[in-house]
């Protein structure tokens, strides 16, 4: 103590003068210099409180052991009339009261003086030196201040004790009436036990808060003081102070003051409440006050050398009073003999006996007499029919009571039972007490009141004229515990309780393996069964469950198939539809071309017979060459040519003429388009004033030709211009819409899959799982392939999806498989040369929680690897909500828009691509994203092809006109007018030749050459009827192209509005259809019939679709109107629930269970009779080395344990065990790679769980045979021979002597050796079949192992054992009596 005052000073010194060393640190002039030696005082200042933990350890400890042997020491000196007036919650309380106050006066007291006083002493000295009135002010200022708050406080010590009294009164009272719940329930005081604690709780209360306030406001006080003294010195040396370190060191100083003695009022009061605490709870101790006995209480003397006695013991069995009045006493050491004839009480007095000592309720076992109860023994069961059944009724209290003599005491001991039974039909409540240095003759069990005995209520009972208290009384396993322990035995109760049973019950049977399993060894019923039954129920339970949803994910996977099969076959359907379409155009295509091509054949036609035409004209021509001749007369002649030449000229004029107006109407056509043209191109032409006067005058006679021709020439270049553009438009929109033909069929296509509740993932990360799927059947593993995003069941906080997807990225779609079986999926990977698919190693990922506020958070993963693999990636980024919290994550960091801080980098990611796929909606929500996706694309392509085809629709009013500009005369009007003029005066002159009469007479040759002119004439004529009707041919096809045309484009239209629908089926219809039509060398590929025929199959498939629909909703117990196309998505869903989620979470708690089972069959089970087998070998062998030194005769005994060869699957685990320290939990917790071990653990937990009698291996007794080795030394020779085989041949002696030694033997481990101690043993029927030697060998046995036997025997057995025997008490039968007599008396 006086080492560790000195460290404490010192520490504490240390402590004060860091206010002053700190400040020295730094000092010089010139620079800054650091002081090592104050440096080294300021470190040591900082760290010497901690220090002094240590050494504060070191001595609280001292103090509470030397604190509570002091205590304890005086205790043991207390009278035990003391304990009646304490209760033992009280004790209890008091005891660790006063251990605490002295652990906290040690800890509280000394460092508050040491630490006070080290910091008063110090900031004086140093003030000292800064100024006298500062020393001085300081001194008295802290003792004015300390003065006020002692006698502020010294003021609470009455309510600090009443408070400590109130707390004691509380704790007391709740321990009491744990205690003495027994007696409660029988006189049925609740309330008032309930309204007493309720009157206790309010008085700690009360004294609780006065105590707090007055202490409040004492502190209120003292700080209201403190800050007084604080301003004053500040104002002294504001007035003293000059600059420079001191006044660092003073402002220091007064703050480490102020901050080390402001709390003085509150040290100080819990120094004083412990200090009273201490006093209170010694004083209710009695510490020290005198342990002499009271002069009023008289004891009465009994031997020193009686160890039991038995005073006034009154007994009914049945209608027969057994007992009346009777006593016994027995001396130390000696074997007392009950005898008496059957039916006599002998039982009864063992049973009593028994009850009082081990609270044994197997009464008369040596008799099997299951009858006798507690209950039938209190009240006298006459064990009769009616109302007498009872001698007793109404409320009865009945006692059992044993006096024991102390010999290291030098005092007696009673023990006793006090049996309450209120009623008949309730149950006794039994309650044990015990009263050291009183005997059997200092309570008061029975008062005489008039001529009547009166059993003394538990209540009123006293020893020695001192009221017993409730407390003393306990219950049954308490009371025999507490009973045993003081007699000295440190033994379980039920265990000391059976061997004793076992004892005085002996009953030798033939078969010495049955009796050792039931007379020596404790039952072993394993209490585990049960729960590993239960845990098996569980598996199964949970393996019916698995099973079951097994069984509906193979029925749902033929319903998927079945869907698969029906949507192939509807996809079949639809290009075929589709290719219909398409055959219908491709027909009408043919048709044209059919058309087309007569329509070139009739122009051929025409070519020839406009050649025949000409060989006609020929003809025509010699016909008129005749007519010519003819005519060539020289009468005529002159007036002949005259006209011919005038006809000549007017035929050459109106050739002229129609010349004219051809070329007229093609300026008039080119006109025409030419204005049609600029108003489409209006938009797009540059400025055509110029050109445009010109233009809108082409067919007027104006004489401009030049002009119009160099417009037109203009306007033709830019045109020409203006189409190239086109052209480039064109190519541009077409490939444009080619593309994006294609990625409208991939989203229908996906949209299609969407709708169908399929959940679309990449087509080579799909490719690569059905790959793996494959390879692993392939080896015989059925487990499930899965893709991470499937995996995942919800995005619980949906406004951070698209940011953590986008963050996971391609990671999303790695592939999961079993633990057990990812190496086999990364062989595959390998061998199969998967480049696209990523392979997660899913057994070497690490175990671990979601972090809280990380994104792994927000993901409700199930499958455990995925749930591994989710926190590995996303458990180091924290969700953010702004960019400041971002800032503080700059390992790993997400806000909602995308922004990321990771590796002390930012970012900011394009959310605006990313698909959505995780979680349980993943399907709406990428079916929502790609619809919208869809639709803008649509209108982008309707937009598109809207240009392309006014580009066409230009291009193609571009391409009307002929741009040629030699084809066209654009002097055709003036030239037309020129030759109207010319030949109406060719007419004129003409009439006026044909007028005149001279030449008529020569016209007969010419009539005849005019006939052969007519005929050529009409040669030519039908010619041109010909040429007409080919002419009307060509107007006939050209009116069928026009028709055909429409029909091309409403076909074209129905075509691509199908397409427009179906455009991700429109690549496949065009493979498909080409293949067969150039394999059939036909456009016409398919018909009406065959897409009829298509229909009926589906039809077909979806029968066969809703049969499989129906058998899964029976399986399931689902509605069976579930059934049809419309629900297909339905079950894609219910699907991916059971097969993602609810067979993974069926599958996990299976292998959970099963893993629960194996851990209880080994932790529990097997390590529980691993136990009891090893505690059955202990004390075998304990018993072996007691009889190794006990030979009886010239034979010795030892037992012997061979373990069964139906139990090997249990001892070969066992041994095994061996190399895991023998814990099963070691094994369990190990790599479990014994593949033996595991095979011999499964099969021998099946045997245990299918055998019905639960008894054949919950006992380990039943794991042995058991038999007793006997060695007979014979001279030299020792001969060993097993009891089993000598039950045949062996006398009843030498059958019963073995059994004696094995009863016995199990006994006396009971009892501790070298320990006094009451080493009993009752013996029923004893020693009957024995020699008088066995019987002398017996005895001799019991005598040297200090026993104090119990015999009973009826008198025709009594000589066989009398002589010794120490003691006698005879129960002799008189009428309705039995009474007890000590020594033999002879029965009339």
């Amino acid at each position: 103590m006086s080492i560790y005052l000195l460290l404490l000073s010192v520490g504490y010194g240390l402590y004060s003068i860091l206010p002053y060393t700190l400040p020295k640190i730094f000092s010089g002039s010139g620079g800054l210099h650091v002081n090592p030696f104050f440096m080294v005082l300021s470190i040591l200042s900082f760290l010497v409180v901690p220090i002094l933990n240590y050494p504060n350890n070191l001595a609280m400890q001292s103090v509470r052991k030397y604190s509570k042997q002091v205590l304890f020491d005086d205790l043991v000196k207390k009278k035990y009339m003391y304990f009646d007036d304490m209760e033992t919650g009280k004790i209890q309380d008091l005891f660790s009261e006063s251990s605490f106050c002295t652990r906290s006066l040690l800890y509280s007291c000394v460092q508050f003086i040491i630490k006070h006083s080290a910091i008063i002493i110090i900031n004086s000295t140093a003030f000292f030196n800064f100024h006298f009135l500062l020393g001085v002010t300081y001194i008295l200022s802290y003792s004015v201040y300390f003065f006020i708050s002692i006698v502020l406080l010294k003021k609470q010590n009455n309510r600090i004790h009443s408070t400590l009294l109130s707390a004691s009164d509380v704790n007391s009272y709740l321990i009491d009436y744990c205690q003495n719940l027994d007696s409660i329930y029988s006189f049925r005081s609740y309330d008032k036990e309930k309204e007493k604690y309720r009157f206790l709780l309010d008085s700690e209360q009360k004294n609780y808060y006065g105590l707090q306030l007055a202490i409040d406001n004492a502190k209120l006080i003292q700080h209201i003081v403190l800050v007084f003294i604080t301003f004053l010195q500040l104002i002294i040396f504001s007035i003293y102070s000059t600059t420079g370190i001191g006044n660092i060191s003073f402002y220091l100083g007064l703050i480490y003051s102020i901050f080390n003695l402001r709390d003085f009022g509150g040290e100080y009061l819990s120094m004083i409440e412990m200090v009273s605490r201490l006093k209170a709870a010694l004083k209710l101790l009695g510490y020290s006050e005198s342990n002499e006995k009271d002069c009023h209480r008289v004891f009465i003397s009994v031997p020193t050398n009686t160890v039991i006695a038995m005073q006034n013991v009154e007994l009914t069995l049945g209608n027969k009073k057994i007992f009346d009045n009777a006593s016994l006493y027995v001396n130390k050491g000696e074997h007392i003999i009950i005898r008496g004839e059957n039916g006599s009480g002998k039982s009864t007095v063992l049973d009593a006996m028994t009850y009082l000592l081990t609270g044994n309720t197997q009464f008369n076992k040596a008799a099997k007499d299951r009858d006798r109860t507690v209950l039938g023994y209190v009240r006298g069961d006459t064990r009769s029919n009616g109302e007498a059944r009872y001698l007793r009724n109404g409320s009865v209290v009945s006692y059992i009571a044993m006096e024991f003599s102390d010999p290291t005491l030098g005092q007696p001991l009673t023990v006793g039972v006090c049996i309450e039974s209120p009623s008949e039909s309730g149950k006794p409540v039994s309650s044990w007490f015990i009263c050291p240095g009183a005997a059997i003759d200092d309570i008061d069990f029975t008062r005489i009141e008039g001529n009547a005995l009166r059993i003394t209520p538990k209540n009123e009972l006293t020893v020695n004229g001192e009221a017993m208290k409730l407390s003393s009384f306990m219950g049954r396993d308490r009371g025999t515990e507490a009973v045993l322990r003081t007699l000295g035995l440190r033994v379980d109760a039920a265990k000391y309780r059976t061997k004793l049973l076992k004892m005085m019950a002996f009953n030798p049977e033939n078969n010495i393996d049955q009796f050792i399993q039931d007379c020596v060894l404790e039952p072993g019923k394993v209490q585990s069964l049960e729960e590993l039954r239960e845990q098996k129920r569980q598996f199964e339970r949970l393996r019916e469950l698995y099973e079951s949803l097994r069984q509906g994910k193979i029925q749902l996977e033929e319903v998927l198939r079945q869907s698969d099969e029906y949507e192939k076959k509807k996809r079949v359907l639809r290009i075929r539809e589709l290719m219909l379409s398409y055959q219908a155009l491709r027909e009408k295509e043919e048709e044209e071309k059919q058309t087309k091509n007569r329509y070139q054949a009739l122009k051929d036609q025409y070519g020839r017979l406009t050649e025949r035409a000409g060989e006609l004209i020929r003809q025509q021509e010699a016909a008129q060459e005749r007519l010519r001749i003819a005519e060539n007369n020289d009468m005529v002649k002159g007036m002949q040519e005259s006209l011919d030449s005038l006809k000549r000229q007017i035929e050459e004029a109106d050739r002229e003429k129609k010349n004219w107006e051809d070329k007229l109407a093609q300026i008039l056509k080119l006109k025409k388009k030419i204005s049609a043209l600029i108003k489409l191109l209006e938009a797009d032409l540059p400025s055509l004033s110029s050109e445009n006067t010109y233009l809108e005058t082409l067919e007027q006679a104006d004489g401009e030709t030049a002009k119009k021709r160099e417009a037109f020439d203009a306007f033709r270049e830019k045109v020409h211009r203006q189409d190239g553009i086109y052209e480039e438009n064109k190519i541009h929109l077409q490939d444009q819409c080619k593309e994006r033909e294609k990625e409208i069929g991939a989203l229908q296509e996906k949209i299609r899959r969407l709708e169908s509740n399929i959940l679309v993932f990449p087509a080579e990360v799909e490719n690569a799982r059905n790959k793996i799927q494959r390879g692993l059947e392939k080896q015989g593993i059925q487990t499930e392939v899965h893709i991470f995003a499937e995996l995942v069941q919800e995005v619980t906080d949906p406004e951070w999806r698209k940011a953590v997807e986008t963050f996971l990225g391609r990671k999303r779609f790695y592939i999961i498989v079993d633990g057990a079986h990812c190496h086999k999926a990364m062989q595959i990977l390998q061998k199969e040369r998967i480049y696209d698919g990523n392979v997660v190693i899913t057994d070497k990922l690490p175990e671990t929680e979601a972090v809280e506020g990380s994104a792994a958070e927000i993901l409700r993963i199930p499958n455990v690897y995925a749930r591994r693999y989710a926190n590995y990636l996303l458990n180091g980024i924290h969700l953010c909500e702004n960019l400041e919290e971002l800032h503080e994550y700059p390992k790993g960091g997400l806000m909602r828009d995308g922004m990321l801080a990771k590796s002390y980098a930012v970012a900011m990611m394009d959310m605006r691509r990313t698909e959505l796929c995780l979680g349980a909606d993943a399907i709406r929500c990428q079916l929502e994203q790609s619809r919208k996706e869809l639709e803008e694309l649509q209108v982008v392509q309707r937009a598109d092809k809207e240009a392309l085809s006014q580009v066409i629709k230009y291009r193609d009013a571009i391409k009307e006109i002929d741009w040629d500009g030699g084809h066209y005369d654009f002097g055709a009007a003036y030239g037309l007018k020129d030759c109207g003029k010319r030949r109406d005066s060719l007419v004129k002159d003409r009439e006026e030749i044909e007028a005149n009469p001279d030449f008529t007479a020569v016209l007969k040759e010419l009539e005849t050459a005019r006939r052969l002119a007519r005929e050529a004439n009409e040669s030519v004529n039908q010619n041109q009827n010909e040429l007409g009707g080919c002419k009307n041919d060509l107007k006939g096809c050209e009116g069928t192209l026009g028709r055909i045309s429409t029909e091309i484009y409403l076909c074209q239209k129905a075509y691509e509005e199908k397409c427009l629908v179906n455009m991700e089926l429109k690549e496949a219809m065009l493979e498909e259809y080409n293949r067969e039509s150039e394999k059939r060398g036909t456009i016409r590929v398919t018909t009406q019939l065959s897409i009829d025929k298509s229909k009926n199959m589906l039809a077909e498939r979806e029968r066969q679709l809703e049969d499989a629909q129906l058998a899964y909703c029976r399986l399931a117990g689902i509605d069976v109107g579930k059934r049809g196309i419309g629900y297909i998505p339905w079950y894609r869903e219910e699907y991916r629930n059971l097969a993602h989620v609810k067979v993974e979470e069926a599958q996990q708690k299976l292998q959970e269970q099963a893993g629960r089972l194996e851990s209880a069959f080994m932790n529990d089970f097997v390590a529980e009779i691993d136990e009891n087998v090893r505690e059955a070998k202990r004390e075998m062998d304990a018993i072996n080395r007691e009889l190794r030194h006990m030979p009886f005769g010239n034979d010795t005994y030892k037992f012997v344990m061979k373990e069964k060869p139906d139990r090997a699957l249990f001892f070969r685990i066992c041994r095994r065990l061996e190399k895991y320290m023998s814990s099963p939990q070691v094994y369990m917790n190990s790599a479990r790679d014994d593949e033996e071990m595991e095979n011999d653990i499964q099969e021998f937990m099946s045997i245990i769980l299918a055998e019905e009698d639960e008894w054949e291996y919950t006992d380990y007794r039943r794991y042995f045979s058991y038999d007793m080795e006997i060695s007979s030394r014979q001279g030299q020779t020792e001969i060993t021979a097993e009891l089993s085989k000598k039950q045949g041949s062996a006398s009843n002696g030498e059958k019963q002597t073995p059994y004696f030694i094995i009863l016995a033997a199990s006994l006396l481990q009971c009892y501790p050796k070298n320990t006094c101690c009451a080493r009993l043993a009752f013996i029923d029927e004893a020693f009957s079949a024995l020699s008088r030697e066995r019987i002398e060998q017996m005895v001799r046995y019991f005598e040297e192992n200090h026993f104090q036997v119990f015999y009973a025997a009826p008198p025709e057995k009594i000589n066989s054992i009398g002589q010794f025997i120490d003691s006698t008490v005879s129960l002799i039968v008189t009428g309705r009596y039995t009474n007890a007599v000590e020594g033999l008396v002879k029965q009339a």
